[in-house]
């Protein structure tokens, strides 16, 4: 993303992304300000007063680093610009409440069988598309039957009956079909399977037309769309959700979105008064943006929700990172500190495990630390053996930050007697070449899912493809290995959290023993406002319980009001 470039998602409420300099110093969960590696506090937020009761009316802009590529949920790669904007049109399934548990939205009910192997969804009732359409158990059918057989999204979705993936009860209610227990399944709720576009939607035959007129049940409708330009939003003007004083919802009359590849215009554009409203990944601008905050200038936010982990991602079918002891030679080479100075990060979390630790999931398993040394003997090992030194390249997308960042990791290899060179290729096609292997290590931002459910896939046997399938790898360091396999299942089919824990530990500890990631930092996610902008996070939850006030960068904009 961004200087830092989005790469790629390639499912449901996922992000994948090829990585420049990154600061990420959030707590996951958190409450209060963070701590950086250096020891500097980091307040989690810099708001104004709410300023009353909400007011309606006015336009809010809100400048993203990229232009969605659809509105298709089967079809567009939704990460969290995509995100971001989709949920401004249509309504999620599900939603993460602040505890991390997943919460009914758009429907009402959201129950398992004894087995998981059965789900029941009973939608709201009384609620209408944008145009005039009902929302009823046949529309979500249809949506689940286009998700389960995208080539996009199916390998997310595989524990879904593709022979019959749904059964209907009644016009609000329906079952949905798996072919093992998955008790997780309403995580996957939130994301991309489930923000449901209209039965219309999905009957429009020209592929291009359809992914640019999106039609939901969402607090906005489509106005106008320029892509790569300009998106304008208007009220719903029957949105079926009020506020709890009964006002309905939402507060503004619309929403323009426009976008800034890079992320210092964009910030500039927030300064001069171009927009109201922004999102950012990016550490320098995260920098620059808290001190005009603290100067009085703007208000920022940060996602203490999750965090992403910044990582090298070796291909463990690709020689010579087929050889644990060129995987374990990486991982001692690399000094983090070190790192952290040349990425420009000072304030960077420096993480070690593909969890965070304030994250409930996460396991102390250790991981080796930095020891030029040991690489060396580990090389030595291999060349004496293979004849020859451990030879490959490291790749990244082509900023000149990340360009940079990669012959820093060369030299670091080298210096421990790899042969090593950096490469680079378009932020277009580097996400295409790491789904299909068509890479040997890469420095990618991945992971960070509110739930561990949300990411169980990347790290499955059955999702890494092999070299020449020409299909997408989801595993994309083409980790195959039962024991993994075996611990994920086990966490999926149950809701016990401690028989999740000692799963997930487990996972760990393999994690740590295989090494097909080399763990670096943690990614930021902020968003920033200016002064007139109220309501930045998620409101309350159709219940009135809390929302989890932000989701890997990614909010509702139903609440947000100017003053």
């Amino acid at each position: 993303m961004r200087l830092r470039v989005l790469v790629a998602s390639v499912i449901p409420a996922l992000v994948l992304t090829a990585c420049s300099s990154t600061a990420g110093p959030q707590s996951a969960g958190g409450a209060g300000p963070s701590t950086t590696a250096s020891g500097d506090k980091i307040p989690t937020a810099v708001t104004v007063a709410p300023g009353g009761e909400p007011k309606r009316g006015g336009k809010l802009v809100y400048g993203l680093e990229a232009d969605t590529d659809g509105f298709d949920p089967a079809v567009s790669r939704m990460v969290a610009n995509g995100l971001i904007m989709a949920n401004a049109v249509y309504d999620p399934l599900a939603a993460f409440a602040a505890d991390g548990s997943a919460k009914p939205y758009l429907a009402e009910k959201i129950e398992p069988s004894a087995d998981f192997r059965t789900w029941t969804i009973t939608l709201r009732k009384g609620i209408t598309f944008h145009n005039g359409e009902r929302l009823d158990a046949d529309a979500v059918m249809n949506h689940f039957s286009k998700m389960r057989k995208s080539p996009l999204t199916n390998a997310a979705l595989d524990l879904i009956d593709e022979t019959t993936p749904t059964t209907k009860i009644d016009d609000p209610t329906f079952k949905v079909n798996m072919l093992e227990p998955w008790a997780q399944f309403p995580v996957l709720l939130t994301g991309q399977l489930g923000i449901v576009p209209s039965p219309a939607f999905y009957a429009e035959p020209d592929p291009k037309k359809r992914s640019n007129s999106p039609i939901g049940t969402g607090p906005f409708k489509l106005l106008s769309r320029e892509p790569n330009v300009r998106t304008e939003l208007v009220r719903n003007p029957d949105y079926w959700r009020k506020d709890e004083r009964g006002t309905q919802l939402p507060y503004l009359d619309g929403v323009a979105f426009t976008f800034f590849p890079q992320n210092v215009a964009r910030d500039e554009a927030l300064d001069r008064g171009d927009i109201n409203m922004m999102f950012t990944t990016f550490g320098s601008s995260e920098r620059r943006l808290t001190q005009w905050a603290n100067e009085g200038k703007i208000q920022v936010v940060r996602d203490t929700g999750s965090e992403e982990q910044v990582f090298l991602e070796l291909n463990m079918d690709a020689p010579p990172l087929d050889d644990l002891r060129v995987r374990q030679a990486i991982n001692y080479a690399i000094d983090r500190k070190e790192y952290v100075k040349i990425s420009d990060d000072e304030e960077a979390w420096i993480r070690n495990n593909v969890f965070s630790p304030s994250s409930p999931w996460f396991a102390d398993v250790g991981t080796p630390p930095f020891d030029a040394a040991k690489a060396k003997d580990l090389v030595a090992a291999y060349t004496k053996e293979k004849g020859q030194k451990p030879t490959f390249a490291i790749k990244t997308n082509d900023s000149v930050e990340n360009q940079k960042l990669g012959q820093w990791f060369a030299d670091q290899l080298n210096k421990v007697g790899m042969d090593v060179k950096a490469l680079s290729s378009a932020m277009e096609t580097f996400p295409t070449e790491l789904v299909f292997g068509k890479y040997e290590v890469g420095y990618v931002r991945q992971f960070g899912a509110p739930d561990p459910e949300g990411d169980a896939y990347w790290f499955l046997s059955k999702n890494a493809s092999k070299p020449g399938e020409g299909r997408l790898g989801l595993n994309i360091a083409r980790l195959r290995d039962p024991e993994i396999d075996k611990v994920l299942a086990e966490a999926r089919a149950t809701t016990d959290a401690e028989t999740r824990k000692k799963a997930y530990r487990r996972f760990q500890e393999r994690i740590t023993e295989l090494v097909p990631y080399v763990w670096l930092t943690a990614s930021v996610k902020m968003i920033a406002t200016d002064k007139r902008v109220r309501g930045i996070t998620n409101g309350p939850l159709p219940d009135g319980s809390p929302s989890m006030p932000i989701v890997t960068g990614v909010t509702r904009l139903s609440s947000v009001w100017l003053a």
